[in-house]
Order: structure tokens, then sequence, then C-alpha cells
């Protein structure tokens, strides 16, 4: 069965941004499609299939899931007073997502009506929250007055805090949870292993430049891109370095792990698939313009 990895890519001159099907086992662009937006009219029913509990889905990040759209038709919207760069998740019918004005929002995902908020420190949240056994954990920028940044613990249904650990740099990557640990990156170029249940550091690694992007972990590996144009694997349990490999171009995509292959896009004008286990490249594929997304992987139209 053919497998396609989806991403898009966005000139960083003219802002235009396509949309590419490409196959995983060769590298070979399929499909090409403009990037458009759409709105709606309302509609009377949602379903809720397959839960989406973090930012591209799951650990692996590999941007797929069982659930399908039926037609596409607005059914609410809430107005959060300010930007949303967050990306929602959304978990047995609850939407959370975080605001550019530093509030985080448990939305009703059959109305739109909200459940709870909580303001931050923070003037604004950019890294996109992730739902794992009843807890909300979720990164913040800069609080203006004491110039620090932070990962919150929140408690799922109620949005009391049940813990908050303090970085000195903003936070725009988005936590990964897996096996009683968050992983997530900052602007400082650290990326943080801290416990779910305290938020204390279990290590840290500094990779010498901002690490926006979203770590993927598989297999007690953490994968995750730098700005100085690295993906590194490290050891999930003590940070180590496992292997690296340097593209030629900054990266704000956030890897996906699918069959021990790394695919990620890096503002050198490629994406890349890179065997999980040593680095070596499998492919490359040219888009012509910096790639600022992170892919999806499906094999078939069908979550990989």
């Amino acid at each position: 069965m053919k497998r396609f990895l989806v991403t898009a890519f966005l000139g960083a001159m003219i802002f235009c941004g396509f949309a590419l099907a490409i196959s995983i086992d060769t590298g070979v662009a399929r499909t090409t499609a403009n990037v458009v937006g759409a709105t709606g009219s309302s509609a009377s029913v949602q379903t809720f299939g397959d839960n989406w509990p973090m930012f591209r889905h799951d650990a692996q990040r590999t941007g797929s899931s069982t659930s399908l759209a039926s037609n596409g038709r607005l059914l609410w919207r809430f107005y959060a007073g300010g930007e949303l760069h967050s990306s929602p998740a959304a978990v047995n019918g609850v939407v959370y997502v975080g605001s550019f004005e530093g509030d985080v929002y448990a939305l009703n995902g059959a109305n739109g009506s909200k459940i709870w908020e909580f303001n931050t420190a923070s003037p604004q949240i950019g890294s996109s929250p992730a739902v794992v056994d009843g807890v909300v954990y979720v990164g913040s920028l800069y609080d203006d007055s004491s110039r620090s940044s932070y990962v919150y613990a929140l408690n799922a249904s109620t949005g009391s805090k049940i813990w908050q650990y303090t970085t000195d740099s903003g936070i725009e990557s988005s936590p990964t949870v897996v096996d009683g640990v968050v992983y997530v990156g900052s602007f400082n170029g650290y990326v943080y292993a801290l416990s779910v249940a305290t938020g204390s550091p279990l290590w840290i690694f500094n990779s010498n430049s901002s690490t926006y992007p979203s770590p993927a972990v598989v297999g007690g590996v953490v994968y995750i891109g730098a700005y100085d144009g690295h993906v590194y694997a490290l050891n999930s349990t003590n940070g180590s370095i496992t292997w690296s490999v340097h593209t030629g171009g900054g990266i704000y995509s956030s890897p996906s792990v699918v069959d021990n292959v790394v695919y990620i896009g890096s503002n050198d004008s490629n994406v890349y698939a890179l065997r999980a286990n040593d680095g070596l490249q499998v492919w490359r594929y040219a888009t012509g313009r910096d790639v600022l997304s992170s892919p999806a992987v499906a094999r078939g139209g069908q979550p990989r």
C-alpha cells in the first residue's frame, strides 16, 4: 500500500502556502495544492471519535487521526480576546487551547461554551497543550515583569494549577508527555525533561540554539530540531546525544517519526527523511521554499 507524507512550505518573502503529498518510500511528490481558507454555515451535529490529546496528535507527531470531519461546516466559534497561535487539543469532548492574551481555555467541544479559563503570568501562549491522564501541560512566553517563562501543569477538569516550572526564555514548543515525563524545548536552546508529578527537571540538554519545534518521543529517544539547523536524537532517560544531523537551514518544523524514519522540514527548503536509529539520510525533497510546517504521515489516506 502506498504511504504518504503531507507537509506544507512557506515562502519567507512572498508568504504563499502550498501543501505537498510526498511518497515516504521514495521522496517523490505526488500532489501539490494551494492552501486556502474556508468558512461554512452552522451545523447541529458534532461527533468525537479519536481524541487529539497533543500537538500533531501523538508522541510520534504523526499528525494523523482516525476521526474525520463530515462536511467542514462551522459548528461554533469562541472569541478568546486575542490571537490564537496555539493548536487545540481535544480529549473526551473538551477542547483545550491557549491564547496570545496569556489564557488557557477549556471549551465544550459540542457548543464552544467555556468550561474554565486559566490566566498565566505570561502575556502570550504559543505552545499547544498536551492533555494526558487528566492533566493539561502547556508552555508560555515571557512574563513581562520577571522576564521568565513557564511550563504549567493544570487540572484538566477544573483548570487549577498543579505545578509550574520556571525557565529564563520563551517556550513555543509544545510538550510531549510519555511515561511520566514532560519533554519540551525553549528559545534558550534547552530541551527539558520534567517530572509529570512535580515539574522538577530530570535532565536538561543544551543545543546552543533555539529549539522552537516540539519534540517527538519514540522508543526511548527524543527527536527535536534546532534553529542552527541540527536535528537531534537524545536518550530519553538522561538527555545524552544518540546522534545529530546538520541541515542547511534553521528548523521550525517538528519531526514526525514513523516506521523508524524521522521526517522533518528545514529552512534550507528541503524535507528530510532520516533513519531514526542513526540519522542517515533516506531521502530529501527540495521544495524551493522554507519548510516551516510539520509533516503528517499516513498510509493510503489512513493514519499511520
